[in-house]
This record gives structure tokens, C-alpha cells and sequence, in this order.
């Protein structure tokens, strides 16, 4: 065999085994958050939930999780990605098509060879909680 072929056949295995690496090795933890979120876009339920981590499982079952989130972003216009100084830690807003915008903080978490999320909080509803907090303590 000549040394060309050689080079090019040890070429193309580099090759193939960078993009197996890159495409089974490599996550963003942004990445579990932009499929939890085109999940419920498309009302997958049951697949927005496959991203969260078995911890977040754990605290929050199925039944629980469906309630809360099921309808919530049936139609929502955009999403704003705000990365914060953790790499794990994303806050997102959301406008929804009911004419508000939720703003959300993503912590997420490795598993195994990806990126899971491990909790959810919605901003805006603990300053409304904090909000009627005030106003009872102030009547």
C-alpha cells in the first residue's frame, strides 16, 4: 500500500473519530434547557421532562411536573437566553402569548455524558410571592 493511501485512510479515521467524540462527548449545558423548551413549545411533555436529572425527578414527579408546566408555554413568541457567570446557571425569558414575560433561572447538572437539568425557578412569580408577602405584613 502506498504511503498516500496510508495517510489518507489515517486521515479519515482522525477524522470520524473527532466527530464521534464531538457528537457523544460534548454537551453545553445550555443545550438540555433549548430542548426542554422546544419540548413544551411542541407540548411533549413527556420529552421535556426526559432532560430534567433524576434529582430534579426525584423532587418533582411526572404528574406534578405536567401540572405545572402542560399548557404553560403552549404559545409562547421568543425566548431570551441570559447566560450568567456559572456556566451551569442560564436565565431565560420567555414571552408567552398570554402578554407576559417569565423569566426563569436554569441550573443544570452533569450526568453521565450530558447535561441534565436540575432545577427550575420561576423569577417573576417569587417576587409576586414576596410582593404579597409585603403587602400583608404592610396592612
Amino acid at each position: 500500500m502506498s504511503r498516500v493511501k496510508l495517510l489518507l485512510i489515517v486521515g479519515i479515521l482522525l477524522v470520524l473519530l473527532w466527530g464521534i467524540y464531538f457528537l457523544f462527548f460534548t454537551s453545553s449545558p445550555k443545550d438540555p434547557v433549548v430542548q426542554h423548551l422546544e419540548a413544551l413549545k411542541l407540548e411533549d411533555i413527556n420529552k421535556a421532562y426526559s432532560f430534567t436529572s433524576q434529582e430534579y425527578q426525584k423532587n418533582m414527579p411526572f404528574d406534578v411536573f405536567q401540572q405545572e408546566f402542560g399548557n404553560f408555554f403552549t404559545n409562547y413568541r421568543s425566548v431570551i437566553f441570559f447566560d450568567a457567570l456559572d456556566a451551569n446557571v442560564l436565565f431565560v425569558s420567555v414571552d408567552t402569548a398570554y402578554g407576559y414575560t417569565e423569566d426563569m433561572q436554569y441550573t443544570t447538572v452533569k450526568e453521565g455524558l450530558f447535561w441534565k437539568i436540575n432545577s427550575i425557578d420561576f423569577l417573576n412569580r417569587a417576587a409576586e410571592d414576596d410582593e404579597e408577602e409585603f403587602d400583608l405584613v404592610s396592612q
